[in-house]
């Protein structure tokens, strides 16, 4: 199973990363892909690879891209929005950690959760407070 992260470019809440890690363990996945922008994918980038799973960049071409090391593939950059497209056609699974509980416009993380949805895609929303959407 492919899953895929999209998070704000805040830091993630400590529950909302204590719920990510426990929802990599008990999934196991084959691969982990995400958008390699700082905040919350910087996070998410080393617990998928403190739990041994093999990570997928897909990086933005913008200033916002962290510096994230240790990563099985990585794909040149793109526009955020196609770049998005791209995580979505590779995942069976969408984690996301919104800023917001509600969906918001002009939210990457929203827009890749819309994307997923409009795919068919298992979406996963961990809410700030470390409950699952």
């Amino acid at each position: 199973m492919m899953v895929g992260f999209a998070g704000t470019r805040d830091a993630m809440t400590l529950k909302q990363k204590a719920t990510l890690v426990r929802l990599l363990r008990e999934m196991a996945p084959d691969g982990f892909h995400h958008g390699c922008c700082v905040g919350s994918d910087f996070q998410a980038h080393h617990a998928a690879l403190a739990l041994n799973i093999p990570v997928h960049l897909h990086p933005a071409d913008h200033p916002l891209r962290a510096s994230c090391e240790g990563y099985a593939t990585c794909a040149a950059p793109k526009p955020p929005l196609e770049r998005d497209d791209d995580i979505v056609a590779v995942i069976d699974v969408l984690i996301a950690t919104p800023r917001t509980d509600q969906a918001e416009l002009r939210s990457g993380t929203w827009a890749t959760i819309r994307r997923a949805r409009r795919a068919s895609k298992m979406v996963i929303i961990i809410r700030r407070d470390g409950t699952i959407a």
